[in-house]
């Protein structure tokens, strides 16, 4: 695997789950979060972008102004890498399979070819999850640049601009949670998993 970073996005306000923090939810007995975190093992730079504790290591940072969604929060994410690495994995806070997940991603990596700015995960819709993939850094940094102020705009419109590989999760979940709901069903397939 090359070496990346990564930038976990996880100021949203939740208001679908009834305006609680999603990277604070605990499922299974661990924090949404530190789930996530276990996905970004291997990072040169970590970096959360939210109002959440973080654990040693971490750098954390907000979107300015704050509240202006996953695309601003992505690219403060990405100014806030000191020494930028040549991809950057890229995860929103609340996906409970995010271990597997970048599992698939990485394996990915070893076979895309080279002219892919980078690799996005499909959901079982075949839609890409521009919050579970890897980017090269300096096209991430392009498709920024073309776009212009990211406040308020989304994510999808951003890497528009890429060339992006789309990959099958295969048996990992590329699902969220936005939902009470959906946190209800996912939690019993979380315990059997732990067993």
């Amino acid at each position: 695997m090359q070496q990346f970073d990564a930038v976990v996005v996880a100021g949203g306000q939740g208001s679908r789950m009834g305006y609680v923090s999603k990277a604070d939810l605990d499922v299974s007995g661990e924090r949404l979060l530190d789930i996530v975190l276990r996905a970004t093992a291997g990072a040169a730079t970590t970096v959360v972008v939210g109002d959440v504790a973080v654990p040693l290591g971490v750098v954390v940072t907000r979107e300015d102004p704050p509240g202006t969604g996953p695309a601003a929060g992505l690219l403060a994410g990405l100014d806030a890498v000191a020494s930028p690495a040549p991809w950057t994995l890229v995860l929103a806070c609340d996906l409970p399979d995010a271990p597997a997940a970048v599992g698939v991603l990485r394996s990915a990596l070893d076979t895309a070819p080279d002219d892919a700015d980078g690799l996005c995960l499909r959901d079982a819709g075949g839609e890409l999850q521009h919050l579970a993939a890897l980017y090269r850094t300096p096209a991430l940094r392009r498709a920024f640049a073309a776009w212009g102020d990211p406040a308020n705009r989304s994510v999808r419109g951003v890497m528009a601009s890429l060339s992006l590989l789309p990959v099958d999760p295969g048996d990992a979940s590329v699902e969220d949670l936005d939902t009470p709901e959906q946190l209800a069903r996912i939690l019993p397939r979380m315990a059997r998993a732990d067993d």
